[in-house]
């Protein structure tokens, strides 16, 4: 969890208290959340499924670790622990089908423009909007 929260405030360039969500203890539970479920997470408490967990047939330390960084942040792709039933590159109709194509889709909008991922997510610190995400992509870099 710790590299975790390390990796996660390199990646959107929180270097300093002011930058990070004050968070004093993350807890992590391995739950019966019932079948098919993965994990979830609410406030600074991470729900794990001990059914998937069991479930895991290759690469435990991958799956887990994948799930693990997912909760920590919604964006997390980069640390390479995608497991492999996830969509892969150019799956998916729309971006918004799901978190995991989702988070494809920023993936692809970082690579266009590296820091794009870390410019939006300052900006929806206090709420969305549509003029958001086209000016972090009209910004030259």
């Amino acid at each position: 969890m710790a590299e975790a929260t390390g990796f996660i405030w390199n990646l959107f360039q929180q270097t300093t208290e002011v930058d990070r969500k004050s968070v004093s203890t993350v807890s992590l539970f391995i739950d019966d959340l019932g079948p098919g479920s993965i994990a979830f997470t609410s406030g600074n408490v991470i729900h794990f499924s001990d059914d998937y967990i069991e479930r895991i047939d290759r690469d435990i330390k991958n799956d887990f670790n994948g799930v693990l960084y997912y909760e920590m942040t919604h964006v997390w792709l980069k640390a390479n622990y995608a497991p492999v039933n996830w969509a892969a590159p150019g799956d998916g109709d729309r971006w918004d089908q799901g978190y995991l194509y989702t988070a494809r889709f920023l993936d692809y909008c970082n690579d266009l423009k590296d820091g794009f991922v870390v410019e939006l997510n300052k900006k929806l610190r206090d709420g969305y909007s549509d003029e958001f995400f086209c000016s972090v992509a009209r910004k030259d870099g």
